[in-house]
């Protein structure tokens, strides 16, 4: 799961190398609350397996960039690649 990260078209800070600031930037600056919207969306428990939580976080990401994908995208740690509307990467 750590290599894809969903972030906003608006916020140039990379939350692989500077989560805090990229965090800061966003719900400080930005109001997009995105780890929020994402956590409320992926409905993980501490009930289920880790497999499980991640597979829930992918498909609400995926989720969140379909319903609006003028401003969430996903972008994967060491590629130059975006996540396209039909969820699947685009270099």
């Amino acid at each position: 799961m750590s290599d894809m990260m969903l972030t906003t078209v608006d916020n140039n800070v990379d939350p692989f190398t500077n989560f805090m600031e990229w965090f800061k930037y966003d719900t400080v600056f930005l109001r997009h609350n995105t780890c929020q919207r994402l956590s409320n969306i992926a409905g993980t428990s501490v009930t289920v397996s880790d497999e499980i939580n991640e597979e829930r976080i992918r498909d609400a990401m995926h989720y969140l960039v379909e319903e609006n994908p003028t401003l969430y995208r996903i972008i994967y740690k060491n590629e130059e690649k975006e996540e396209s509307k039909e969820g699947r990467g685009v270099e």
